[in-house]
């Protein structure tokens, strides 16, 4: 890490709960800015922080913003992998790690072979991920977050995560899977707003949000979605206005916004929407 001017000491903290504190312990590495981690566990998301101290005052890493990173090691299933991009199998695996794999109801294969394509809900096209489905509609016992690295499997076309138990927000990092043609969130708990990067997803069919706890306003990216045929976010917490750009969706077949708190008017648009 960078240095700090004047700092008599240096501390880290190596941790793997993404609460943005130390529930580990603090290292001290006195005036190196520099450490080597030794003993973390293969295939894991780890958190960390680094704070330097110049006489009383304690300064924290870009703005006490915590970093992340997943081990993978010498000789743990990535480094093995040829089928497809070691990017890709990083993302998986944080993935499992960061909702509870191995307590997961069916995890066939996972992290016991170096074929990702053979794991369970993993399917692949042309040598990348292109599908992952939490299976049967009482889902696969997911518990925890999303992790952000799930916006590296950019050749996704497939994602259901739904009928889990997962929390946490939706990361902003999903916006970068320009392929996706089906999202399916559904019944959870995730709370937090609606990204405005889903906006980016232009070839977008179907996006199923409702039954969480989600909040805030629709956010009007999701004008951009011209693709999109079914829009559910009903079952949430959403507040403010229906978005205008909302007019914009001439594919959209179904769209369910019941059940949330919304107000205001009824956009004109939507009555322009012949399919609908």
């Amino acid at each position: 890490w960078s240095e700090v001017s004047g700092a008599t000491k240096y501390e880290y903290c190596i941790d793997t709960n993404n609460n943005n504190s130390c529930d580990s312990s603090w290292i001290d590495t006195g005036i190196n800015s520099n450490a080597s981690l030794t003993g973390l566990s293969n295939n894991t998301t780890y958190y960390c922080q680094v704070k330097g101290t110049i006489g009383e005052v304690t300064k924290y890493a870009d703005n006490d913003i915590w970093w992340s990173f997943v081990t993978v090691g010498n000789n743990t299933i990535c480094s093995t992998v040829t089928e497809i991009p070691r990017t890709e199998c990083v993302a998986l695996v944080a993935l499992y790690n960061s909702t509870g794999g191995p307590g997961w109801s069916f995890r066939f294969n996972w992290l016991s072979t170096n074929t990702p394509c053979s794991w369970y809900g993993v399917a692949c096209t042309s040598g990348h991920v292109a599908s992952f489905n939490t299976g049967s509609v009482s889902g696969n016992n997911l518990i925890g977050t999303i992790p952000a690295e799930i916006g590296d499997l950019t050749k996704l076309t497939f994602l259901n995560l739904s009928n889990n138990k997962l929390t946490g927000s939706i990361p902003a990092e999903l916006g970068n899977l320009s392929n996706l043609l089906r999202l399916s969130l559904n019944n959870n708990q995730l709370t937090g707003s609606i990204p405005a990067e889903l906006g980016n997803l232009n070839s977008l069919l179907g996006l199923w949000l409702y039954n969480n706890e989600l909040s805030g306003e629709i956010p009007s990216s999701i004008g951009n979605l011209s693709n999109l045929m079914y829009l559910s976010l009903h079952t949430n917490q959403l507040t403010g206005n229906i978005p205008v750009s909302s007019g914009n969706l001439v594919n959209l077949v179904t769209l369910y916004l019941n059940n949330d708190q919304l107000s205001g008017s009824i956009p004109s648009g939507l009555g322009s929407l012949t399919y609908l």
